[in-house]
């Protein structure tokens, strides 16, 4: 018989299951940093091919320039994406804008 200060089994499973999910994504994100940042500095790169990845001996300046220009053209598509969408919200609002003035003075 459980004490009112002993969890059940079923938040005791919950808290495992969540204690599992977040080492899992750990450990995600330190796989991440050490793809993207580490072996970065130690000048490999990972080239993934399907099923394997193959790894190649690099200048680790080329290697962060190249991440450099990935990262600003991601920015830029990103930054493009946003004024596309800025733009369009303007453009409705200016017609209903228009309409609004054209209605008001029939």
């Amino acid at each position: 018989m459980l004490s009112s200060n002993e969890p059940s089994t079923s938040a005791s499973n919950m808290w495992f299951h969540e204690a599992q999910a977040c080492t899992a994504l750990n450990y995600l994100v330190d796989q991440c940093r050490i793809r993207d940042e580490t072996m970065l500095e130690l000048g490999v790169r990972l080239e993934d091919r399907g099923d394997e990845s193959v790894w190649k001996l690099e200048d680790p300046a080329v290697l962060r320039r190249e991440q450099q220009a990935k990262q600003q053209d991601a920015a830029e598509q990103k930054l493009k994406k946003l004024v596309s969408a800025h733009s369009k919200k303007q453009a409705v609002s200016l017609h209903d804008l228009q309409y609004w003035q054209w209605d008001r003075y029939k």
